[in-house]
């Protein structure tokens, strides 16, 4: 009986910890790998990444991949009313840019991209989401950020 007590309370302490770490992203559906230790530039402090325009901005996370792939594609969505709406990197090939392929199965990679959030762009509130694929198609990682651009 304590020993749950405990439990509870230091799953709660961790909880916590996590929220007032800074923005809280939340895995979207990683199937074929899993994800650890997000950091994004500007996202230090707030609950909602605050995305300046005329800027840009690096996302780099370590990722561990359930199966081999010789390919993998960096896909990336802004989300405002539950639609997606595509944003094309000049290159989304992510072997060619920070990642060496083949990736192998089990072991821990890190990926970062950095991205310009352009000043044309419309100031408002949306998720971004953050999918690296693999040769199959399937999510490696699927991450969704909430953000809002200013």
């Amino acid at each position: 009986m304590e020993v749950q007590i405990w439990l509870k309370l230091w799953y709660i302490l961790s909880f916590a910890i996590i929220l007032s770490a800074g923005t809280v992203v939340h895995d979207c559906g990683s199937k074929a790998g899993n994800f650890t230790g997000v950091t994004i530039t500007n996202c230090a402090t707030d609950p909602v990444c605050i995305l300046r325009r005329n800027s840009n901005v690096t996302i780099q996370f370590d990722f561990t991949p359930y199966y081999g792939t010789n390919k993998v594609t960096a896909v990336v969505h802004g989300i405002k009313m539950g639609i997606p709406v595509p944003f094309h990197f000049p290159d989304e090939e992510a072997c060619r840019q920070t990642l060496k392929c083949p990736l192998f199965k089990g072991k821990t990679y890190t990926y970062e991209a950095t991205f310009p959030i352009k000043k044309k762009y419309p100031t408002l509130r949306l998720d971004v989401k953050w999918e690296l694929k693999n040769d199959e198609q399937r999510d490696i990682v699927c991450i969704l950020i909430p953000a809002k651009i200013k």
